[in-house]
């Protein structure tokens, strides 16, 4: 049973993801921070994952599988430097992806992404996969760009992996133009689009909850800061390691701004900071949910965690008329968010779970 639909306008990119699950885990500690990617095919039986650092990560067996074989240049430094590793294949396959249908699933409302030229195949099966999951989907079609963007995920399950590296397309290519003017809503979400089209798409929504969810790509970019659109933003999703990836003066402008912080930390848990009436920082540490069983795929539960943070604080009140929250709150919405994101750890594919479900766990006080 699907939740309620928030009424939510959410711009980011949705495409598909190519997911390669390996007997992990990949080095010492959770690797959870992606990188733009360049990949090159061949016919040898394997995907061979390089950073600038000279990292590798090797994994055979691949041929004839959903995950195409050659090697994969990242733009960034993800893995450790020194790591030379093979690991073993445990499955691939092939689902949706991009953060912005991952919020878009999760909250409800309108998806407002890119696709491809209408012959592009791959284009196709995202239109497919979107429809199959019920999503609102507003669709900009770039008749004179090839393909779709795709992703690769390595993932190791239990042992917290994620490691995303994304072949960038039709995304890279929206402009402010492309997206604004269309629609509005009491809820805006500017999610893993370039820095500038984010800033344009919060500066519009000025009458709007305005949510702000980076990738690790857009914390690096240095020619346009993310600390410009501080100002303009009233929750700030991220992981601690893209929190990491930003400069110091890009995390003080969020730090003296008016926004909420949400910042999750993996199997530690997350920390929300927010102001109070006072104007006063507060903040509060959500252990990860007890549960008995390890995870399946860790991939979606950054968002997970960050919806069900904003639906139960939408529930008490929270809104562009009201912008404040207090403790209670905070620590209501957080325990309903750790929750979220211990069910969707569990799920091997796609998906979120309903707010009853969440109840019902947050009643059990364990996720067995």
């Amino acid at each position: 049973m699907r939740s309620s639909n928030l009424p939510a306008l959410i711009f980011g990119p949705a495409y598909l993801d190519l997911v390669v699950r390996v007997a992990g885990p990949i080095s010492h500690r959770p690797i959870d921070l992606g990188s733009d990617g360049h990949f090159d095919p061949d016919s040898l039986d394997r995907l061979e994952i390089i950073c600038p650092n000279g990292a590798a990560l090797i994994i055979p067996g691949l041929k004839g599988t959903a995950c195409p074989t050659g090697r994969l240049t990242t733009a960034n430094d993800v893995l450790p430097a020194g790591l030379n590793r093979t690991m073993a294949m445990i499955e691939t396959f092939e689902d949706l992806g991009g953060m912005g249908s991952g919020y878009a699933a999760a909250l409800g409302g309108r998806l407002v992404s890119a696709l491809a030229q209408p012959i592009d195949p791959l284009s196709a099966r995202v239109r497919q996969a979107i429809a199959k999951h019920g999503i609102d989907h507003r669709a900009v079609s770039f008749v004179d760009i090839a393909q779709a963007d795709t992703t690769f995920i390595v993932t190791s399950g239990p042992s917290g992996d994620k490691l995303p590296i994304g072949l960038r397309g039709c995304h890279a290519s929206l402009e402010p133009d492309d997206v604004l003017g269309y629609d509005h809503a009491p809820i805006v979400v500017a999610a893993s689009l370039s820095n500038a089209l984010m800033h344009a798409v919060l500066v519009e929504a000025r009458e709007s909850l305005r949510i702000l969810a980076p990738s690790a790509r857009n914390c690096r970019d240095r020619m346009y800061p993310l600390s410009r659109m501080a100002a303009v933003t009233d929750l700030l999703a991220l992981n601690a390691g893209e929190w990491a990836e930003l400069t110091e003066t890009d995390r003080r402008a969020f730090e003296d701004s008016a926004a909420i912080l949400s910042i999750t930390r993996g199997p530690e848990g997350a920390e929300i900071l927010w102001r109070n009436r006072r104007r006063e920082r507060e903040s509060h540490f959500e252990p990860a949910f007890p549960r008995r069983r390890p995870p399946v795929d860790t991939n979606r539960a950054g968002e997970a965690f960050a919806t069900h943070l904003i639906r139960k604080l939408v529930e008490t009140g929270w809104s562009h008329e009201r912008r404040t929250v207090d403790e209670r709150a905070v620590r209501v919405a957080a325990l309903y968010a750790s929750a979220a994101a211990g069910l969707v750890i569990g799920m091997p594919r796609f998906g979120f779970p309903s707010s009853k479900d969440v109840e019902r766990i947050v009643g059990l006080g364990e996720i067995s």
